[in-house]
């Protein structure tokens, strides 16, 4: 319902709007075609122009991004297309007619703003968005290592049977037996908590004097050496 130009009602359909659609490539192209017809059958712009600006929109669409990047989609072309003549419409306010010299007043527009930086930043092409993705093996973490007991003074080694001492051995002293046993070296200073029989080991070692030639069933510092 409406009224006309008395002021009176007006029944009548309502008209719907033509919709083009422009998925995939080939109907977009095809409508930017005829648009480009039209505008030269209007004297707005020469199809020669407005075709090239159209064949220099799909060239993006050919072209491999860089490394990272998405290629360049039909929305970016549309959104390139239209600041175009958005800016172009800027331009030619007031003058939209032909020159005498049969110029037509969106040739010269077009031909300007398609190279300006504020047209072409729409067609740069888009990071890759990326999820989350599980760190490789070569970046997890690094396997733990056995720590050892730390020694103080020299009456200590490393933790575990076999291991290398962390602090230097006093002169004639040895880590292993004529054996080839480890000596533990808490014992050596009377401080291993083991109170089994003398002789012999506790967790860690041997318990036996690690003098070379030695090995009795004493500590190094009340063994005399000479049993």
């Amino acid at each position: 319902m409406s009224t006309d130009a008395s002021g009176l009602l007006k029944l009548g359909t309502k008209v719907s709007e033509p919709v083009c659609e422009t998925n995939p490539e080939l109907k977009l192209r095809s409508a930017l075609q005829r648009r480009n017809l039209a505008m030269d059958l209007a004297g707005l712009a020469s199809f020669e122009t407005a075709e090239g600006w159209t064949r220099l929109l799909f060239s993006h669409l050919l072209r491999d991004p860089p490394r990272g990047f998405a290629k360049v989609s039909l929305q970016q072309l549309l959104d390139t297309d239209r600041q175009l003549f958005t800016m172009a419409s800027h331009k030619t306010v007031g003058n939209l007619r032909e020159t005498p010299d049969k110029i037509r007043p969106l040739d010269e527009a077009i031909s300007t703003l398609k190279e300006a930086t504020d047209v072409l930043q729409y067609l740069m092409p888009l990071p890759v968005s990326k999820g989350h993705e599980a760190p490789s093996a070569s970046l997890s973490r690094p396997d733990k290592v056995q720590k050892t007991d730390k020694g103080k003074g020299n009456s200590k080694g490393s933790g575990k049977a076999g291991g290398t001492p962390r602090l230097q051995l006093p002169d004639g002293c040895t880590s292993l037996d004529d054996d080839n046993k480890p000596l533990c070296f808490v014992f050596q200073t009377g401080k291993c908590k083991f109170k089994g029989p003398a002789g012999k080991r506790c967790a860690r070692r041997s318990h036996k004097c690690y003098k070379k030639g030695c090995f009795c069933a004493k500590p190094y510092y009340l063994c005399t050496h000479t049993d």
